[in-house]
């Protein structure tokens, strides 16, 4: 019920936050309105100790897999 009062009584909001994404084209976002990008959040942290990574908001999956591959 509140995901169909959202839908239907609120206003799209034309800001919205893009990850890592995949497609960094004019045009071919899910907005028309303002676009925050995430892309500069691209951090990755291993800790082999605790089998632990941290990854960055703004990475792409393949970007992760990279990072980890070999470890």
């Amino acid at each position: 019920m509140l995901f169909y009062f959202y839908d239907v009584f609120l206003p799209a909001d034309p800001r919205q936050v893009k990850g890592g994404g995949h497609s960094p084209n004019p045009g071919f976002s899910s907005t028309s309105g303002v676009q925050i990008t995430l892309r500069r959040l691209n951090d990755i942290t291993i800790n082999k100790a605790n089998r632990t990574v941290d990854v960055g908001a703004g990475l792409t999956w393949v970007e992760v897999y990279e990072a980890l591959d070999g470890t």
